[in-house]
């Protein structure tokens, strides 16, 4: 690359020529931070520094302007930011916060503004004295036309000025660039695309292209109304370009926080719009004489042509200044590309090793075991005129789509499946001269034995079994509902079957005992009293006729699915039914019973069946009272019918009998009701138990489990 190496007693140094010539405190400055820089008309450079006033050099030789605070009235001169030198040939300076403007008349400076204008034109950033003679001043809180004491942009920053060819004045302000309309500031270009961006600096070369530069977004040029913008990623060292100064080659050179830099201007306008080509930019640092990095932007001038062609900058160690002039031979020689290690899964696989196979001079191989598929591929340039310069470009063939370019010397890749991959890194030096062999590493993951092709098979061969008995699990599930969806179509046929038998039964014969009665009535009107009895049997037939369909209406509507209304229910049918007989009818009812439902089949065989045991009690007991009794025990429903009167041995004198099947031999010894309330028990899942004693009475019980140990109602009916 160049450089001498010398090998000396405490080490080893390294020469190269330093292009940059830095003014600091050790060379006599007052102060490091210098805001703004220019040359007068006799080739005086002026500084302006915020903490050391104003400083200037002539022939190397360096004067400071320090003021007495208490001779100016002005605490805050000290902190000066922009410079201007007037039409007269006097210096005008800029100051931060009250100070004003100051100007110099050749012995001294003096504050041009009185202290009540400098508090409400705080912060001076630029000033430009135009074709007309008007003095303009940027400040922090706008632009201010100082002859006429006019304000535009109030409330937007001003941070530079720059007057075109057609005399307009254009305003970079930290909302967007303005261009002076004649009546007030418009923004420019049409469109507003720059107004969410800060413009931080202007430059207008000798074709009238205007160059834009802004705080974060880049460097920007606008020709013939058409802007074109150009960034990091297009090659750009950084994406603040505090200032733009054109030397005499065509080279754009430009300061920022990152150093300085400069890009050939014919080859920025001669790159098509989306253009894919990396712009060549060629940065400066510590390596070259720059004593700081940092460029300072906040007040203009922050750069300067002199009329040597030597190029000042502001930084924020002191005045930098270099001569594009001298030779500034660019590093043509490609950095050499190494491959340091890889690191897999957290093991280390240094490079040279014996686990890595040579291919060819530029391609090596490594095979890695099965893991996690994590990598970090390390590697590095060998550049040393500016190593912090040093870009890389990288790509894995099958996971990047394009190259990468970064400037670390590390890859990372996460979560790689098994297989063969090919990992190319390449690298340019300081003045962007790319390595364009670079390196190839081959790498090949191994895979785990479940990413083997024999187990995704097997896998896929399980998966389909799998998927064959959960297919035939549905099938069957889809049968079985269907034969559920057919049982419950047969239950409510055989609920319609049941409904018109009873319909049939019940109503059905006793409308033909309404019809048989009204004819017998009829051929008795003849006999007025046999008439009457004819057609009193008519009426309560037909009471019978009402009452049987309202039990079936009841036991048809689903409102009545509850315990609680079974229990009314038979309540009140019970104090009906004795409602004008000898016998007394006590009934028993909880306060409260639990609010659970009762199928219908459950409800209509439950009534049915006290129905026929307050039947017998009516026609056969011959009792003088009747206690009912309905109540929960345990997880069961019961309802108890026990009556005072003759009762009967159903067996033999002092037992009981509890219906358990035998229903021939109850019908032979009891009749067809004992056996039909059994029947009617056993169909919903319950009990018949009957308990009678000759002279001391008769009871029944009908027991239904249709409560669970929660209290919950079970499917049984």
């Amino acid at each position: 690359e160049g450089d001498i190496w010398l090998g000396c007693r405490n080490g080893l140094q390294e020469l190269r020529v330093k292009r940059f010539k830095t003014y600091t405190r050790q060379n006599g400055l007052a102060h490091n931070n210098v805001m703004s820089v220019l040359e007068d008309h006799s080739g005086a450079i002026w500084v302006a520094s915020w903490g050391g006033g104003v400083s200037r050099i002539v022939n190397g030789t360096i004067t400071n302007f320090i003021w007495d605070s208490k001779e100016t009235s002005n605490p805050m001169s000290e902190l000066m930011l922009s410079l201007l030198e007037d039409a007269d040939g006097r210096i005008l300076v800029g100051a931060d916060y009250e100070g004003g403007i100051f100007a110099f008349d050749g012995i001294k400076f003096t504050n041009l503004w009185e202290k009540d204008f400098a508090d409400s034109n705080k912060v001076v950033r630029v000033m430009h004295r135009d074709r007309k003679g008007s003095l303009w001043v940027g400040t922090e809180n706008g632009l201010l036309d100082e002859g006429a004491g006019q304000k535009y942009l109030e409330g937007n920053p001003v941070r530079c000025l720059l007057e075109d060819r057609d005399g307009g004045l254009l305003a970079g302000c930290s909302s967007g660039l303005f261009r002076n309309t004649g009546s007030g500031f418009a923004p420019w270009p049409k469109g507003d695309p720059l107004l969410h961006e800060t413009v931080v600096s202007l430059y207008e070369d000798a074709n009238h292209v205007i160059w834009i530069g802004t705080a974060g977004n880049g460097l920007k040029y606008c020709q013939n109304g058409i802007l074109k913008s150009f960034t990091t990623k297009d090659g750009l060292t950084s994406d603040d370009i505090f200032e733009i100064v054109e030397d005499d080659d065509g080279w754009l050179w430009m300061s920022s926080h990152k150093g300085i830099f400069r890009v050939e201007k014919n080859n920025l306008l001669s790159l098509p719009q989306g253009h894919k080509e990396s712009i060549r930019c060629l940065a400066y640092g510590k390596g070259d004489g720059l004593e700081s990095l940092q460029g300072n932007g906040v007040a203009k001038p922050a750069a300067w042509k002199s009329r040597d062609g030597r190029i000042w900058f502001a930084t924020a160690q002191g005045l930098t200044v270099t001569d594009p002039k001298l030779e500034f031979k660019p590093n043509d020689r490609p950095p050499a590309v190494i491959l340091n290690e890889i690191v897999a899964d957290k093991t280390v696989y240094e490079y040279p090793s014996l686990k890595w196979k040579h291919i060819n001079p530029k391609t090596v191989e490594l095979t890695i075991p099965p893991g996690r598929g994590e990598m970090e591929f390390h590697y590095g340039a060998l550049s040393f005129q500016a190593p912090e310069k040093v870009r890389f470009r990288y790509q894995l063939k099958g996971i990047d789509a394009d190259w990468v370019e970064v400037s670390r010397r590390v890859a990372y890749y996460n979560h790689l499946p098994p297989g063969r991959y090919s990992f190319q890194v390449t690298a340019c030096n300081n003045d962007g001269v790319w390595n364009n062999a670079g390196l190839t590493l081959e790498v090949v993951l191994q895979p785990h034995f479940w990413q083997m092709l024999w187990f995704r098979i097997l896998l896929i061969l399980a998966g389909a079994g799998f998927a064959g008995l959960v297919v035939r699990y549905f099938i069957r599930r889809k049968y079985a509902v269907e034969m559920l969806r057919l049982e419950k179509e047969r239950a409510v046929e055989h609920e319609r079957i049941r409904i018109a038998r009873d319909m049939h039964d019940e109503i059905g014969a006793k409308l033909t005992k309404i019809s048989f009665l009204g004819a017998m009535a009829k051929r008795k009107l003849a006999q007025p009293e046999e008439a009457g009895l004819q057609i009193d049997k008519m009426s309560t037939t037909a009471r019978d006729v009402i009452r049987s369909l309202d039990e079936i209406v009841w036991a048809l509507n689903p409102a009545n699915d509850t315990l609680e209304n079974l229990a009314n229910y038979l309540a009140r049918y019970a104090s009906e039914f004795f409602d004008g007989n000898p016998i007394l009818c006590h009934l028993e009812i909880p306060e409260i019973l639990p609010g659970i439902e009762l199928g219908m089949d459950l409800r209509h065989n439950l009534v049915l069946a006290s129905k026929e045991a307050l039947n017998n009690v009516l026609k056969h007991s011959g009792a003088a009272t009747v206690h009912i009794e309905i109540s929960t025990e345990k997880n069961d429903f019961l309802v108890r019918i026990s009556d005072n009167g003759r009762g009967f041995d159903p067996s033999h004198p002092g037992s009981s009998s509890v219906a358990d099947g035998k229903q021939g031999e109850i019908a032979r010894r009891t009749g067809n009701g004992l056996a039909n309330m059994h029947s009617r028990l056993v169909a919903i899942g319950g009990v018949c138990a009957i308990r009678s004693t000759p002279q001391i009475g008769t009871t029944v019980e009908f027991r239904v489990a249709c409560l669970n140990g929660s209290g919950v109602l079970k499917t049984t009916g």
